[in-house]
């Protein structure tokens, strides 16, 4: 809901991300106060030639250096793109990510990542169960998005996920810039999809699944710095480009999805805003109990155990 980057992967069949919430993002400034700058005493100078002090500035705007509990929180939006003229909103989504950071040795940082998408009526915070799809008439039941636990592994090289994750993170180029520094990463997958077209007709969008993704977190300089603090306060933004979720029973239709979406971490999880917290408490409770999470969930074979394949009308 997040959401960092990869190539091209075939291998897998989990479409499982490091998202969405890795694109976590913000339900607006005003309600997220720990988007604000904190002030620190003395310096650590942050320098891009050094691996040791990109680890921590990376680890610092992504999670923690103290081994704490991190949250962070989105609102994105999502449109339809069907390879001809402008694109159409479709729905939002209001996404909650919690990461468990610990430190395991000197130079590596290990992070186990669980995260919700809520889908919601465009532009709103109003859940949906489900949505009145404009190009096949029918009316569909959303299933709402849960993903984890994934083991994220932070190290001098950069960031590596478990096999559980199709994504592979890929860095790019750090930018800093009136005094801030951008962090971006990008991917690029595909996977053979398990949801085969002969069997599911209407949920399938055919033999392979590709999924496009773009994210960058933001921080100021001079907290990445502040060797007072041992997680900066951060913005985040993501942009994603993937088929049809199966839900949607598109089947084969041309034409993909495209989501945005931006937010924050919070300084603790009484800044998650009021209504935010119930919707999630109501879907997805185990968001609030992630030490007992231990089974692995996944979307898609979420959705083959739970759906019947549908027919298509002669």
């Amino acid at each position: 809901m997040n959401h960092e980057a990869a190539t091209a992967n075939d291998s897998g069949l989990d479409r499982r991300t490091v998202l969405k919430g890795l694109g976590a993002g913000a339900l607006g400034a005003s309600a997220l106060s720990g988007c604000a700058a904190e002030q620190g005493g003395p310096r650590e100078p942050l320098d891009l030639t050094d691996p040791v002090s990109r680890l921590r500035a990376r680890v610092k705007v992504y999670g923690s250096l103290a081994g704490e509990k991190v949250h962070r929180v989105s609102r994105g939006h999502v449109w339809a793109y069907l390879h001809e003229g402008n694109l159409d909103p479709m729905f939002s989504m209001i996404n909650y990510n919690v990461t468990r950071w610990r430190q395991a040795e000197e130079h590596k940082y290990l992070a186990t990542m669980n995260e919700v998408a809520l889908f919601t009526r465009f532009d709103t915070d109003e859940v949906i169960t489900h949505w009145d799809n404009p190009y096949t008439g029918e009316t569909v039941e959303v299933q709402q998005y849960l993903t984890g636990p994934i083991e994220i592994e932070n190290g001098l090289e950069g960031t590596v996920t478990d096999e559980t994750a199709t994504m592979k993170p890929k860095n790019m180029e750090w930018w800093a810039v009136g005094g801030k520094l951008f962090i971006p990463s990008r991917s690029q997958f595909r996977f053979p999809n398990p949801l085969r077209p002969e069997v599911w007709p209407k949920a399938s969008v055919g033999p392979t699944f590709h999924w496009d993704s773009f994210i960058f977190l933001m921080a100021e300089i001079a907290d990445i710095e502040n060797p007072d603090l041992t997680m900066a306060p951060a913005i985040s933004h993501y942009q994603e480009t993937l088929n049809w979720n199966p839900w949607m029973l598109m089947g084969q239709r041309p034409g993909r999805q495209l989501s945005r979406g931006y937010g924050c971490k919070l300084r603790s999880l009484d800044e998650m805003p009021a209504n935010l917290r119930a919707s999630i408490e109501e879907y997805a409770p185990e968001m609030f109990d992630v030490e007992n999470w231990t089974e692995v969930k996944d979307d898609m074979k979420e959705f083959m155990k739970n759906r019947t394949p549908a027919t298509v009308e002669p």
